[in-house]
């Protein structure tokens, strides 16, 4: 399964991908998805850490969102959905 990483540095020195294709997407979110759409075809793409999901939503990317609520806090995590239209709803 291909994997597009959406960063602002270039790959590790040395970086060797391992049984998935990972393409490393430096301009966007947007081009990161336009890129992993072309190769799914007709099958689904998944977005994905949370921050990145925010970026997709803030940029209109997303024409669905799943998500497993799970009542219980584990760390420090963040709001999926920081500074985007949902989180100020």
């Amino acid at each position: 399964m291909p994997v597009f990483v959406v960063t602002h540095r270039p790959p590790p020195a040395g970086w060797a991908a391992t049984t998935a294709p990972f393409t490393f997407v430096s301009d966007g979110v947007e081009n990161a998805i336009a890129q992993a759409c072309e190769v799914a075809g007709h099958r689904d793409v998944g977005v994905g850490p949370g921050g990145t999901v925010a970026d997709a939503l803030s940029a209109g990317q997303l024409d669905e969102l799943r998500m497993d609520i799970v009542p219980v806090v584990l760390g420090a995590g963040g709001s999926r959905c920081r500074h985007t239209r949902a989180d100020r709803a």
